[in-house]
């Protein structure tokens, strides 16, 4: 990851063509009941930036935030390799990272192999705190159970609403959830007899629940941060089976393929739909036997 739109006075690895050398980072973000354990590891590919951390002139950092709950943590690392453990109580909604190289010993001198020719001449020196490498910076949600996102009831709800006379979608509820809102008589009907029948619960997600979704894949990136738009993106992201569809949501090129893909978040439920209504069938024919 290179970042093209910031300068500084001095040459830093990932800003622009400062340092023409390259790296690669990859993380994971694992969860029990009690913290997240994030893992990183970073390959530097730079002998001149490596040996200064050798000789503990500068250190690998992870900096990390949780603007919901205002907890800032500070890493360090002498491999480029990290494991930290996040208590679940300390964060909440979206929990960012940004790794860098920072200074930790006044350098006069600053040498580095893969300087860009631009350098040529100049004496560079770095103090403690400047940045001699920018790795990058991703994000994960704290409030998405990954086990569970299989699970519609994980970001989406029908609730009753007293004011309306027809079934509505909304995507901006105050929990995040997609909500599908029913008019009172027909919520009554769902909570006394279709709630908690699975025959009944094939129809449900083969009508209103695909429809509700389907609207909110259409309408992702109106609400990009909600509950339920993380969740899609990221069941998106680590289910095998969805990304192989190679769908995404926001690209304009595949809009015509989000019925396909919402399909395939609810597990073909056109199919079920009609296994549902088949064995109520066979149930309704068994009781007019008896």
């Amino acid at each position: 990851m290179k970042i093209e739109n910031v300068a500084f006075p001095y040459p830093v690895l990932g800003i622009g063509n400062d340092i023409t050398s390259n790296f690669t980072w990859h993380y994971s973000v694992d969860q029990n009941n009690y913290e997240y354990l994030i893992t990183i590891d970073i390959q530097l590919n730079n002998k001149s930036i490596e040996d200064y951390i050798k000789y503990d002139l500068a250190d690998y950092i992870c900096e990390i935030e949780c603007i919901s709950t205002f907890i800032r943590r500070c890493e360090r690392s002498k491999d480029g390799h990290f494991e930290i453990k996040l208590p679940k109580s300390e964060v909440a909604h979206e929990v960012v990272f940004e790794l860098s190289v920072v200074v930790k010993e006044s350098i006069e001198d600053y040498e580095n192999k893969e300087l860009n020719p631009i350098y040529n001449g100049y004496q560079i020196s770095l103090e403690p705190g400047d940045l001699m490498a920018y790795i990058g910076k991703d994000k994960f949600s704290a409030d998405i159970v990954y086990e569970k996102l299989k699970r519609i009831d994980t970001y989406m709800i029908i609730r009753e609403d007293a004011s309306i006379t027809q079934t509505e979608f909304k995507l901006d509820s105050v929990d995040g959830k997609i909500e599908i809102l029913i008019p009172s008589l027909m919520y009554k009907h769902y909570k006394e007899e279709i709630k908690g029948n699975s025959n009944y619960a094939a129809i449900i997600h083969g009508s209103l629940v695909f429809n509700a979704l389907l609207s909110a894949l259409y309408n992702i990136d109106t609400y990009p941060d909600r509950l339920w738009a993380r969740c899609i993106k990221a069941r998106i992201e680590k289910d095998p089976e969805i990304a192989k569809l190679n769908i995404d949501p926001s690209d304009e090129d595949d809009r015509e393929q989000l019925p396909r893909l919402a399909q395939a978040l609810l597990g073909d439920p056109f199919k079920r739909l009609f296994t549902g209504i088949e064995k109520i069938h066979e149930t309704l024919n068994f009781d007019a036997e008896d």
